[in-house]
């Protein structure tokens, strides 16, 4: 039973340590002074359904429906 459980730990060990480092999420601040990362980041996320690490991808879609709302100039007669 000892060894079992020995064999085991070094296993979930190895497991463990072959996994990528995650990326950390980045804020719509980063975004904003790196804009050539945007494009990017949201083809990754797109291309891969379901990658945990598309939050971020979020993040770069609100800075470019941000820029284009801030962009788009103001229709006439909607009042």
């Amino acid at each position: 039973m000892n060894k079992i459980t020995i064999v085991a730990a070094v296993i979930a060990a190895l497991a463990l340590s072959a996994c990528a480092p995650t990326e950390q999420a980045k804020s719509v601040e980063y975004y904003k002074a790196h804009k050539e990362e945007i494009a990017p980041k949201l083809a990754e996320c797109t291309s891969k359904p379901g990658v945990v690490n598309c939050e971020t991808a979020g993040t770069a879609d609100a800075i470019i429906k941000q820029a284009a709302w801030v962009n788009t100039p103001p229709k006439r007669g909607v009042w």
